[in-house]
This record gives structure tokens, C-alpha cells and sequence, in this order.
């Protein structure tokens, strides 16, 4: 197992908002009518703010299983999926 590289894990990280995204964007939809803060700002903020919780608690994030990074006390990659890529 070796430590994931910072590409890696910013891509994850993207999967991640892209999956947020994609489940937020129709509920502040539905929610436009009686909230008036509908702003991209309030998305990601949001966002974080899951994001967050998830990493307190060491959740395996959608954009982590796309990629193999796996979680614990140190976020790792298989070698062999690293080898692969090469």
C-alpha cells in the first residue's frame, strides 16, 4: 500500500463534489421557491461542511472507491493499482 499522490486525491475530491452536486442541484431546485439563498457559495459550503464530517468520521467517500484509495488512519492506494496506471 503506498500514500496516495495529491492528483489523486484532488480528483477524488472532485468525483466527490460532482456526486454532491448531482444529488444538491435538484433538492435547492425544489427548495428555490421558499429559500431565497441559492447561490453557488451556499453549495459549497455545504459541501465542505460534509465533506468534513465525512473525514472526521472516516467514511469512504464515493470519489475515494472510484479511485482505490482506501481509508484508516492513513489513506492508501494499492501498489498494484499504481503500477497499473504507469
Amino acid at each position: 500500500m503506498i500514500t496516495p499522490s495529491r492528483k489523486r486525491q484532488l480528483l477524488a475530491l472532485y468525483v466527490d463534489y460532482l456526486v454532491f452536486t448531482a444529488v444538491y442541484q435538484p433538492i435547492a431546485w425544489v427548495v428555490r421557491s421558499t429559500a431565497t439563498l441559492d447561490h453557488w457559495l451556499v453549495a459549497l459550503a455545504v459541501f465542505a461542511g460534509l465533506r468534513a464530517v465525512a473525514w472526521a468520521l472516516k467514511l469512504w467517500m464515493p470519489g475515494q472507491w472510484a479511485l482505490g484509495i482506501h481509508t484508516g488512519q492513513v489513506a492508501l492506494v494499492e501498489s498494484r493499482i499504481l503500477e497499473r496506471e504507469r
